[in-house]
């Protein structure tokens, strides 16, 4: 039986939480002012019965604005839609956007 320490323990625990969580996390683009696509932020895809989500921190949206989302996929970079809501208070800072189809989450890995 290996011992650890606090130390290798959260190593290990985070490396395990990172392994399981990045099958779900996704990059996130938008178009620049010079109409080139860029990476801006990450975010996690959820399905919950039979409604597709896509959550992240609501700091990501600067003045309200939404933009156009692409997510990297096993096909290239797509682009999705849905509703905007946002969550920001003392103790959230969570957006989520209400996927208006499941594409985003059929992606090859």
């Amino acid at each position: 039986m290996e011992i650890l320490d606090d130390h290798d323990y959260h190593q290990e625990l985070s490396f395990e939480i990172a392994q399981r969580v990045s099958r779900f996390t996704v990059q996130m683009f938008r178009i620049s002012d010079k109409g080139t696509i860029e990476s801006f932020a990450s975010g996690v895809l959820f399905q919950f019965e039979e409604n597709y989500f896509l959550i992240t921190a609501s700091h990501v949206f600067e003045n309200e604005h939404v933009p156009e989302l692409r997510i990297r996929s096993g096909d290239g970079v797509i682009e999705i839609h849905g509703e905007f809501l946002r969550v920001l208070n003392d103790i959230l800072d969570i957006a989520i956007v209400i996927l208006s189809n499941s594409s985003a989450l059929n992606r090859k890995e």
